[in-house]
């Protein structure tokens, strides 16, 4: 039997810390810009869009709570945030925002879900 070890060089972004298999990709990814922080942990948001929910009663709602914590910076991706949130290609990196929400306005599920700053809104304080 004959052991067979693969050296293979990576290379990350220092911004995003994501791993790229080629020098320029990575240089190309610490290139693009982050995005500024939109909200602090605690701030209270709420979503721009209704949602509908997957619980058996099916209502509209929008996510409303505080945000818990900020991920990231992430790189932009297109597949997730053009066709799910409708956000078009804007600086390099993104935040996520983690938000403790109630999920279904009749199921009163609290849940932890991640949204990007460019779908959230605050909600005033009274």
């Amino acid at each position: 039997m004959k052991k067979i070890v693969k050296k293979t060089a990576t290379y990350r972004c220092d911004k995003c810390r994501t791993t790229y298999e080629t020098k320029k990709a990575a240089q190309k990814c610490e290139r693009a810009s982050v995005e500024k922080r939109a909200y602090r942990k605690g701030a209270l948001v709420r979503t721009c869009a209704k949602r509908v929910s997957k619980c058996p009663c099916g209502r509209d709602y929008y996510c409303v709570g505080s945000v818990v914590s900020v991920l990231g910076p992430y790189p932009y991706d297109h597949e997730w945030l053009l066709k799910d949130y409708g956000i078009k290609p804007g600086p390099g990196h993104l935040y996520l925002y983690e938000i403790a929400s109630d999920i279904c306005p009749g199921c009163r599920k609290l849940r932890l879900v991640q949204y990007p700053a460019a779908v959230l809104q605050p909600v005033p304080s009274r």
